[in-house]
């Protein structure tokens, strides 16, 4: 998961993609880890347009593999969001 993350957001055509997604009304969350938060460059648009963003505590940009338990709890209370 890891990996495709990094492959997917370091792409230099991801940005006009995701928001493509989002200007298509696709709902979407903004996840970050704690360490790697205020690295973040993402742009405003995205930012508005997220259903929520949520920073990950005591982790740093691959949350996934440093607190994967945690990471999951985040992720499977965002697609409870959906579901309801």
């Amino acid at each position: 998961m890891a990996r495709a993350v990094v492959a997917e957001t370091g792409a230099p055509d991801f940005l006009s993609r995701i928001r493509m997604v989002v200007e298509g009304g696709t709902p979407f969350f903004m996840l970050a880890g704690e360490r790697s938060a205020a690295g973040w460059n993402a742009p405003d648009w995205a930012h508005a347009a997220a259903l929520s963003y949520v920073v990950q505590p005591e982790v740093g940009h691959m949350m996934m593999l440093e607190e994967p338990d945690g990471f999951c709890r985040i992720v499977s209370g965002m697609v409870a969001q959906l579901a309801a």
